[in-house]
């Protein structure tokens, strides 16, 4: 979800800045890790997490460029998608903001599916399309790995990274 349909690292850096304009910040499309507390200060990092838990963070996030067309055509495609996230542990809010955005972007079908879930290796599907270039595992997966192109993940150079746009023009779902 973050980072595939929902843009956290902006909406994170955004929100940064509003509430330390005069901090350290690392601008989203510099980013270099997929989780953004490690591109920070150790002195700071207690900081952003606590700025990405608060209430409206998650609600508030922008849509990814080409989501919303991306999402509706893969359902119009292989009929069943649903979102798989990996919650915020530190985050009382996280999980129900999520569900609450995807209703307001996707709708109750989408939002009724999510699943939350610290390993994704554990849930089947064809395809799994992520931001992440390396997703953790208890087992092996029974999908496919599709990554999708952020700027933390730019040095992955074995495979090809995809956007909303290039995903439908290589991948006949």
């Amino acid at each position: 979800m973050d980072g595939v349909v929902a843009n956290f690292y902006g909406g994170v850096t955004a929100a940064w800045r509003k509430a330390y304009p005069k901090e350290f910040f690392v601008p989203a499309k510099d980013l270099r890790h997929f989780y953004i507390k490690e591109a920070y200060p150790e002195r700071l990092r207690e900081r952003l997490v606590e700025l990405y838990c608060r209430p409206g963070l998650f609600l508030n996030l922008r849509l990814i460029p080409g989501a919303r067309e991306g999402m509706r055509r893969l359902l119009r495609r292989v009929g069943t998608v649903q979102l798989c996230t990996t919650p915020i542990p530190e985050s009382l809010v996280c999980m129900d903001e999520k569900r609450e955005w995807t209703l307001k972007h996707f709708g109750p079908a989408l939002a009724d599916s999510i699943i939350f879930a610290a390993d994704k290796t554990l849930h089947p599907g064809r395809f799994l399309i992520d931001d992440r270039a390396e997703i953790p595992s208890a087992q092996k997966p029974t999908w496919e790995h599709i990554l999708f192109a952020a700027p933390h993940n730019r040095h992955v150079t074995d495979r090809t990274r995809f956007t909303w746009k290039t995903l439908h023009e290589n991948f006949s779902f």
